[in-house]
């Protein structure tokens, strides 16, 4: 298995976000699977 992240799961995140309220807490945890420990999703973290 290569060490990338497949845009739809950043795209999802991205929905995520955009549809919570800003207001409301919410938690997401994850494992530590190779696919959110990539450089891309990292930056993603970061923005």
């Amino acid at each position: 298995m290569t060490n990338t992240v497949k845009p739809a799961f950043i795209q999802a995140f991205d929905q995520f976000v955009d549809q919570k309220d800003p207001d409301d807490f919410a938690a997401v945890v994850l494992d530590n699977a190779s696919m959110r420990r990539s450089k891309a999703f990292e930056r993603k973290i970061l923005e």
